[in-house]
């Protein structure tokens, strides 16, 4: 479904650039979109740097640990597919900064289109899916949340219990005995 979704809103924005961007603007626009897209792939690439969280993953429940590690593993091929389409889109626009404004002018006006389009998705694709990512990446720090606060709340657990039973053996040990009670009397009648 996210699938779907992303090519309907990447395709309605080639669409809309085909429609209403004059190739002549995208010339002049050619230095900030390719600095925005190599923006995007550093911070891609500083956030795979992180790599795995630093956690005492023994303590942790195997079965809500195996699920943050896969999905550490799946948003790292996210990641991946941001700095190909990204990486896709700049050497696109460097292409076309290097055909040069003259050598479209003499373009067909679909071919500009057309060009106008790739250009359009290639943007959108890069922008939805960096998007995506970070909402994966929200959902990853909630689960990391979860099992830090699981696994800090059964040390605590475990802790007070120890403790609980050094004091019982202490009272133990002290030998302290209650006060002598004498048996209980019959009433007199």
């Amino acid at each position: 479904m996210n699938r779907i979704l992303t090519l309907l809103l990447c395709l309605s924005g080639a669409w809309a650039f085909a429609q209403y961007v004059p190739i002549e603007h995208i010339f002049s626009g050619l230095q900030p979109l390719i600095v925005t897209l190599s923006i995007i792939v550093a911070a891609v690439f500083v956030r795979l740097n992180r790599g795995m969280p630093t956690l005492e993953w023994k303590s942790l429940e195997p079965n809500k640990r195996a699920k943050l590690t896969t999905k550490i593993v799946e948003i790292t091929y996210e990641y991946a597919a941001i700095v190909a389409s990204s990486a896709v889109a700049c050497l696109f626009l460097l292409a076309l900064a290097i055909a040069g404004q003259d050598e479209i002018k003499i373009w067909s006006r679909s071919s500009s289109k057309l060009i106008v389009g790739l250009v359009g998705f290639t943007i959108c694709i890069s922008i939805i899916r960096m998007i995506y990512v970070v909402w994966r990446d929200i959902d990853v720090v909630k689960l990391q949340k979860e099992l830090i606060d699981t696994a800090a709340s059964d040390q605590q657990y475990k802790e007070n219990n120890e403790i609980a039973d050094k004091k019982i053996e202490r009272m133990k040990e002290s030998a302290v005995q209650g006060p002598k009670v004498n048996p209980p009397t019959p009433w007199e009648k």
